[in-house]
């Protein structure tokens, strides 16, 4: 039997549909984004998914695969996940994608269930937004440096706050489709955004002064590899370099830099929903952090180990791949079961304190032994009822 996308796609509706009646879901607004994962595959491969990227890990060398996914809001319970050629545009993607996706929703929320649809700034294009208007409710971001007359507004022109951030909110013509706009400005925001933009100047400052170094011969000017790795760096515009005495002189781009911290703590939502109010729209796609959490727990190497993909053929990789979402899910599930206990724990406590659960063998004699689970914290008291261990541990007893 081939392995293909709609064995999973089978699989997953059935999950959701059984997770959503133990869980009662919030289906109605679904989270969309995409990660990638690197893999130790070289060439000659036999994989079409694998393909070096940009990718998320920093690891450019390497062949990586693609993984996109669509969250409910509430728990990040997948409703669809797909994996893909790492080297396709996020657009373009969403492009292909979409249509599938949109009956896929439709099809387990209920075709006359409102959807909204959280993504992300990398998924903008007129093709995408034409596509959805009339079928499915929207709220993304707006790339900044594309709407100057709103990001360089001055903060008293704004309209009100909104918990702990100022917005200004107004109509405007988004790639021909009228929508809902709203600025906002965090000032903690701005002063995490200054913090990263002093570290990452430093960081390069840091990597080229080793790169300077690593030469046999001290250079009489910039090399070209170190033109590479400022053309590369997102923050090569901001430093200048020469060469004094034989040694790089970093002077920064205050032009740049100030340009930069003009727009620090300031972010664009747009939606096709004129008449959401403003508030929900900010909460709203502030919820996507859900399937941001939910590819940090797929790359945690404690608990799936998604990353590298050690397998080398596509249908394998979408099986692995498959597997490490079916295992976030459980782990999902299981934090709500604890939750709804009353104990709200991380996925890292939740692990530890059932991996400190062991089982033993106590040997009386050669021909006398005995299974045993050994003693438990009170919080594993409460975990082993919650997870109705004591099933195991019955069955345990049955083979001395």
């Amino acid at each position: 039997m081939s392995i293909d996308d709609t064995m999973f796609t089978a699989i997953e509706a059935d999950l959701f549909s059984r997770i959503d009646q133990l869980m009662g879901l919030s289906p109605n607004v679904i989270c969309y984004d995409t990660t990638n994962f690197f893999t130790y595959i070289e060439e000659p491969k036999r994989s079409e998914l694998a393909n070096t990227c940009h990718s998320k890990d920093s690891k450019n060398s390497l062949n990586h695969v693609g993984l996109l996914m669509a969250v409910e809001k509430s728990f990040g319970i997948p409703l669809i996940s797909r994996v893909y050629r790492a080297n396709c545009h996020d657009s373009k993607l969403f492009s292909h994608i979409l249509a599938e996706l949109i009956i896929s929703l439709k099809t387990l929320c209920g075709a006359k269930t409102d959807l909204i649809l959280i993504l992300d700034k990398g998924n903008n294009s007129k093709k995408n937004f034409s596509y959805m208007e009339g079928k499915i409710n929207w709220i993304g971001a707006l790339v900044p440096s594309h709407h100057n007359d709103l990001i360089d507004m001055e903060l008293d022109k704004y309209h009100g706050t909104w918990k702990d951030k100022y917005y200004y909110r107004c109509k405007k013509n988004v790639m021909d489709i009228e929508c809902a706009v709203v600025l906002t400005f965090s000032a903690s925001r701005k002063r995490k955004q200054r913090h990263s933009l002093k570290r990452g100047i430093e960081k390069l400052k840091n990597e080229i002064t080793k790169k300077w170094k690593s030469y046999k011969k001290t250079p009489r000017s910039i090399t070209p590899g170190i033109d590479t790795m400022l053309k590369k760096s997102r923050y090569g515009e901001c430093i200048r370099i020469s060469v004094v005495k034989g040694k790089p002189y970093f002077e920064e781009n205050k032009e740049e830099i100030n340009k930069r911290e003009k727009r620090f703590g300031k972010s664009l939502v747009f939606s096709n929903m004129l008449k959401a109010e403003t508030g929900y729209l900010i909460d709203t796609y502030n919820e996507k952090n859900i399937i941001e959490n939910d590819f940090h727990l797929l790359k945690d190497v404690t608990l799936i180990r998604f990353r590298p993909i050690r397998h080398w053929t596509d249908s394998k990789i979408r099986a692995f791949a498959f597997c490490c979402v079916v295992s976030m899910i459980l782990i999902r599930v299981m934090q709500w079961m604890t939750e709804q206990a009353g104990y709200k724990m991380s996925t890292t406590v939740l692990k530890d304190e059932l991996t400190d659960i062991q089982e033993v063998v106590i040997i009386y004699s050669p021909a006398d032994a005995e299974r045993k689970i050994t003693e438990r914290s009170a919080v594993q008291k409460k975990l082993w009822k919650i997870f109705e261990l004591e099933k195991i541990e019955k069955q345990l007893s049955l083979h001395k």
